[in-house]
């Protein structure tokens, strides 16, 4: 990897994606929950973020979309410089009544920094 992360790393500095860091050094994210499932508010909030944050010393910006809001993945994927799906899963005991249940006919929004 030592010799092949000067090279990975010009070839990103050109296509303007943050390179490989350093062994041992720190990688800084940013992350951002919209809570918008309007498609021209959630690019506008998107926006925002990147010219508030641009130049903050952040390699990347996180942020979490459920599966199902394929017109805000769109929003997403002209910025996007990785796409990382994952599942989530809720564990809970039956037993312990303080426990709340996600509504299945709505969509779930997640904070996607405690995950």
């Amino acid at each position: 990897m030592q010799f092949a992360r000067p090279l990975y790393n010009l070839f990103a500095a050109i296509a303007a994606n943050p390179g490989l860091p350093e062994i041992g050094a720190e990688v800084k994210l940013l992350y951002a929950t919209f809570l918008s499932g309007d498609m021209d508010i959630f690019e506008k909030l998107l926006r925002q973020v990147r010219a508030d944050w641009s130049g903050k010393g952040y390699d990347y910006l996180s942020v979490g979309i459920y599966d199902g809001s394929s017109k805000l993945s769109e929003v997403t994927s002209h910025y996007a410089t990785e796409r990382i799906a994952s599942t989530v899963y809720v564990v809970y005991w039956p037993q312990d009544a303080q426990v709340r249940l996600p509504e299945t006919s709505r969509p779930t929004h997640l904070e996607v920094a405690t995950l």
